[in-house]
């Protein structure tokens, strides 16, 4: 990174500050620009001598992720229990499913959960079960496309053999309010 920074200013005659005040601007303007998450594309293709066709539309809706910006590594236990609902079976000191992350792309419309000690994951769309998967040992990571899912909010079950542990909602909205 010194490198960098040392070329930058050479090539700029500037100073550190400056430098700063540079890759600030430029993550400032990363993050503006990157607010759209999908483009609709109205194509005209008469011109290509296609009167009657038509473009199949995806329809994917806007996650809202309640975990946004936490760092569930440096969580303590309560802290953790605040964030999800988690019931334990028995005292073992390997409890509920332990959450390691939660990955959500709008941009493709996925949510992706990994885990320990879960056997399964239930995914739940308006109090209605969707989607069940199993696993057999060891870490569980899993992936739900909300590619065409019509609702408003989204949560998951995680079920070990010693409890489990149940997100907060995820908020779907529909393209068009985008």
């Amino acid at each position: 990174m010194k490198k960098k920074l040392r070329h930058f200013i050479n090539v700029n005659k500037c100073s550190e500050l400056d430098y700063a005040t540079h890759l600030m601007k430029a993550q400032m303007d990363f993050e503006e620009r990157n607010k759209i998450y999908r483009w609709k594309i109205k194509a005209d293709l008469t011109n290509f001598g296609l009167e009657n066709a038509t473009i199949k539309e995806k329809n994917i809706p806007f996650i809202e992720n309640p975990y946004q910006d936490i760092d569930l590594d440096i969580l303590s236990y309560n802290e953790i229990k605040k964030l999800f609902n988690i019931k334990r079976t028995n005292n073992n000191l390997i409890g509920a499913p332990k959450i390691n992350y939660i990955d959500v792309d709008n941009y493709q419309g996925i949510i992706t959960v990994s885990s320990l000690f879960a056997n399964k994951i239930i995914w739940v769309l308006d109090g209605i079960k969707i989607k069940t998967k199993y696993n057999v040992i060891g870490e569980f990571v899993t992936t739900l496309k909300v590619e065409n899912l019509e609702g408003k909010e989204i949560y998951f079950i995680l079920l070990g053999d010693n409890g489990q542990t149940k997100s907060k909602a995820f908020g779907l909205l529909p393209q068009e309010v985008l």
